[in-house]
């Protein structure tokens, strides 16, 4: 096994789950080897926490269409978060009760309720850490859940 081997599998990531969701791999210790997921939709591509700012996941979100918005789940999942934004010039969005991990967010839900946050994408607040969280929805709403089941 060599280095060219190496540069292969990076070139696999982020890898389909099933369509339009999948796995980004590159998971960050800045946010405890959490997963983050690239969500692909026709009004802008959702970026599910986040993964290491390096070259080869960077190269691969452009060439899928970029990033718009990054949904935090949790303060412990933000790893370079700010970095993909700036990058991708993308919104993200968090939870008030996690601001202290990204006071510049873009976008911060303060409620209790599902609440629409973009396009067909709605907010649903869940228990997680001990604390409420909330969990992207919209068209691939089923998908998601199951997906999010299994983590």
């Amino acid at each position: 096994m060599g280095n060219d081997d190496a540069k292969a599998a990076m070139a696999d990531f982020p890898v389909l789950v099933e369509e339009p969701v999948y796995y980004c791999g590159f998971n960050s210790p800045k946010s405890f080897g959490g997963n983050s997921y690239l969500i692909r939709h026709p009004d802008g591509n959702w970026l599910i926490d986040s993964p290491k700012f390096i070259k080869p996941i960077v190269r691969r979100l452009e060439d899928l269409g970029g990033v718009d918005f990054i949904f935090l789940t949790h303060r412990d999942d933000v790893a370079d978060a700010r970095q993909f934004a700036d990058h991708f010039k993308a919104k993200r969005i968090i939870d008030r009760r996690e601001l202290d991990s990204q006071p510049d967010a873009e976008i911060i839900l303060d409620r209790d309720d599902p609440t629409l946050i973009a396009g067909d994408f709605t907010a649903i607040p869940t228990l997680g850490h001990g604390q409420r969280v909330r969990l992207p929805s919209g068209t691939m709403k089923n998908q998601m859940a199951q997906l999010v089941d299994r983590m």
